[in-house]
């Protein structure tokens, strides 16, 4: 997850809550000229997809598993998450947001907006 890790300039307001069919799809960070292409999934530089409850990041992805909300629109998500040989567990948020999805980790907030 760290090369995808880019701060969020400005919150905006309170998004809708989560659903898991509003999820699916592919998304790049926000403002970013990265690739939108199915194709280049996992890349450096190519898009990150949420499909079928599996993050899919930059030589990394997470298996999405069980979900609570937790307030202000957030979903908070138990993963296992693998990439460069080696496995992690983590708690990842997210929400809806007017570009596509907000995504909140340890303490980072990021915006990763809808591919088009």
């Amino acid at each position: 997850m760290r090369r995808i890790s880019f701060t969020l300039a400005a919150l905006l307001a309170a998004a809708p809550p989560v659903a898991a069919q509003d999820i699916d799809g592919l998304y790049k960070p926000e403002g970013a000229r990265w690739s939108c292409r199915a194709d280049e999934v996992g890349m450096d530089g190519g898009a990150l997809a949420i499909r079928e409850g599996r993050l899919e990041g930059v030589e990394n992805s997470c298996d999405l598993g069980s979900t609570g909300r937790v307030g202000g629109g957030w979903v908070e998500f138990r993963a296992t998450c693998s990439g460069e040989g080696a496995t992690a567990r983590r708690t990842i948020t997210l929400r809806r947001h007017p570009l596509g999805l907000e995504f909140r980790e340890r303490g980072y907030r990021y915006v990763w907006e809808r591919c088009r």
